[in-house]
């Protein structure tokens, strides 16, 4: 995705890793900030909220208009992403029975294991064929 943005925006590839830093910057903040917020208003209002975030900021990326606007669309979407691990977690607990609460790791394993599939997803033959082809010019060949 990094190239794509470097490749739309006309960023070069140095430049285009904040991206990524302020992705982490809202993680960070959202963690943190949600963690309270949960505590405060009630982790069913805190969840539903830090999944609007993820959607609503995610979507809106897409359509960043500049390179520093989808930077800040990525923060937005950061502090959703970051506020939804915590509180999903504390949420799970809340509603599992004592005798349970071990499931919560495979809660938190899920997450690379999507991870895992989305990244290889990325290399499966199902791809439009316009990505491919985007893919190969942005590799130079």
């Amino acid at each position: 995705m990094l190239p794509r943005l470097a490749v739309d925006f006309g960023v070069s590839e140095n430049d285009v890793r904040y991206t990524t830093m302020v992705t982490f910057i809202g993680l960070s903040i959202g963690s943190t900030f949600w963690g309270i917020a949960s505590d405060l208003i009630g982790r069913k209002p805190a969840f539903n909220m830090t999944l609007f975030l993820c959607g609503a900021f995610g979507f809106a990326a897409a359509f960043g208009p500049n390179w520093f606007g989808t930077c800040a669309l990525f923060l937005c979407m950061g502090l959703g992403v970051g506020g939804n691990l915590p509180v999903d977690g504390a949420l799970f607990l809340e509603f599992l029975p004592f005798e349970s609460n071990n499931l919560l790791t495979l809660l938190s394993i899920w997450w690379p294991v999507g991870q895992l599939i989305a990244s290889l997803s990325m290399r499966a033959p199902l791809r439009p064929k316009a990505m491919v082809t985007d893919s190969i010019q942005l590799r130079g060949r």
